[in-house]
């Protein structure tokens, strides 16, 4: 991985550089708040990392996530508080800091073209945007991988020093401890090397991997044969492509045509030639500077899925982050090879509208419904109702917003209403039985209202929700609707159901 030879230049536009820099100051902007409620992973995310530090490894085996990002939201929130802004700054100070990072990055494998264009590209990725302003790991993943890469560099300039060995080793062992994907990347990171007979960095990667995660080895086998990922399908090789397109804003025509742009972009980033008419053609074997971190980028997405495949287990796109951005520096790379500057700088603005365009998204969307089911609670809930979540996905969310102001239980009543068991998960909820929940729900609200808060199409748990729902009524009465879901609004959406303390006669339902 070495610098690309520059391309030749003529002066820029006097616009560009206020316009470049206006682009990141967006994207720092963006970074640092949501107007959403959190949803429920970072709810759940947020009520494990409160716990005692001794407490996170018993809490994480029925969670299914490695620890090394929850003892740092731990601590973060020990010195900043537990609001949604304070949970979420961890991520939007990593993400900010990860943008000088990313040049640097970008400068050390293709040159200082490279390094302004991959700065501009992740500025406003939408896909970085929208996990700055999450409490969740991803950004840390980002950032730790920028860390590794320029270490890898700096070991590759002398493979007798031990101080980037050292960094490489620390660096692998602390990205597999923040998420399991790391293993991919490290195992597509050591090929490259091992194909470079760089044995001290293979080396290095080995041990670092081994030295930090043998420790938490116990808890990711338990993990593995108990949690995996229920609320998802198993995945195909299309994944790889889905991957890219969220990278790009999400499976939407403005994501989809830019995903495009950058797959062609990194093509050409690694096969494109300047041909004699002025244009690009493509040409074997690839580029020396882009070729290895196309390959290291690609395999491990490709080894992740197969994996996933393999391992019947399900993928999310958000798991892609451990190879955002040195695919962006690829993308950048193709941008320096188009044939004049005026093209790159269309090309370049092009990518930069399209970004915009799911990025604003991403940092405005609204991830749940929460806030709105619970101000409704609030109006209506008097003492001794009840508040019934279906599925349990819907309690952290909800809780969190609700506190501990109203009696809360979820379906199918596996543990607090706070954080979700997932160990054997699909199994249980299998086994699980909406006709006897709905009659310990009666007998427990004896004399009062219920609120149910449900939700269709859960995975795992076919029409539970909606049975429980015509159990209820058929004691209860039809109820009123207070809030309807409203699903391309928001994320995790959510309907709210009043049913009477008494049986009444059915009332139609208001909309």
């Amino acid at each position: 991985m070495r610098q690309a030879n520059p391309p030749s230049s003529t002066t820029l536009p006097r616009w560009v550089t206020p316009a470049a820099v206006a682009v990141v100051l967006l994207g720092v902007a963006m970074r640092v708040w949501t107007p959403s409620a959190m949803w429920l992973d970072e709810a759940l995310t947020v009520n494990i990392a409160k716990l005692p530090l001794a407490k996170l490894p018993g809490a994480l085996r029925h969670d299914g996530a490695p620890p090394l990002y929850y003892g740092l939201l731990h601590v973060w929130m020990r010195v900043f508080g537990t609001s949604d802004f304070a949970a979420r700054a961890l991520s939007s100070v990593l993400a900010v800091g990860s943008l000088p990072l990313v040049w640097l990055v970008g400068r050390r494998l293709a040159g200082p073209r490279a390094a302004n264009l991959t700065l501009l590209l992740v500025a406003v990725s939408p896909f970085a945007v929208r996990y700055a302003t999450e409490a969740r790991m991803y950004t840390l993943v980002i950032f730790l991988v920028l860390l590794g890469i320029l270490a890898f560099e700096r070991a590759l300039d002398d493979l007798r020093r031990p101080g980037p060995l050292v960094a490489v080793g620390v660096l692998a062992g602390l990205l597999v401890l923040t998420h399991y994907w790391a293993l991919f990347l490290t195992v597509a990171a050591a090929a490259a090397m091992l194909a470079r007979r760089a044995w001290p960095i293979v080396i290095a990667i080995a041990v670092g991997t081994v030295v930090f995660f043998l420790p938490w080895a116990p808890v990711f086998l338990y993990q593995s044969q108990h949690t995996g990922t229920p609320w998802a399908a198993a995945p195909g090789l299309r994944e790889v492509f889905s991957a890219v397109v969220n990278f790009a804003g999400g499976n939407n025509d403005a994501g989809v045509f830019l995903g495009l742009l950058f797959l062609a972009f990194a093509l050409v980033a690694v096969y494109g030639r300047p041909a004699h008419s002025g244009a690009i053609e493509l040409a074997w074997p690839g580029d020396r500077a882009a070729t290895p971190l196309a390959s290291v980028t690609f395999g491990a997405l490709f080894v992740g899925v197969a994996a996933s495949v393999v391992a019947r287990s399900g993928f999310a796109p958000r798991y892609a982050s451990v190879v955002l951005a040195p695919f962006l520096v690829v993308v950048a790379l193709g941008l320096t090879k188009l044939p004049s500057l005026r093209t790159q700088i269309v090309a370049t603005a092009a990518c930069i509208a399209l970004s915009l365009v799911g990025a604003v998204h991403a940092a405005t969307m609204q991830r749940t419904q929460a806030r709105v089911v619970a101000k409704a609670l609030r109006a209506h809930v008097q003492p001794g109702d009840l508040v019934v979540d279906c599925p349990d996905q819907l309690g952290p969310s909800l809780n969190r917003e609700l506190g501990n102001t109203v009696t809360q239980i979820a379906y199918p009543g596996i543990g607090p209403v706070d954080r979700i068991d997932w160990v054997d998960y699909a199994k249980r909820n299998k086994a699980a039985d909406p006709g006897q929940f709905a009659r310990d729900v009666l007998a427990r609200a004896d004399g009062h209202r219920i609120f149910l808060v449900w939700a269709p199409s859960y995975r795992t748990f076919g029409d539970d929700c909606h049975t429980l729902l015509v159990d209820l009524r058929a004691v209860r009465g039809t109820g009123t609707y207070l809030v309807r879901r409203k699903p391309k609004r928001y994320y995790e959406g959510m309907n709210l159901v009043a049913l009477p303390a008494v049986p009444t006669a059915p009332a139609t339902a208001k909309s």
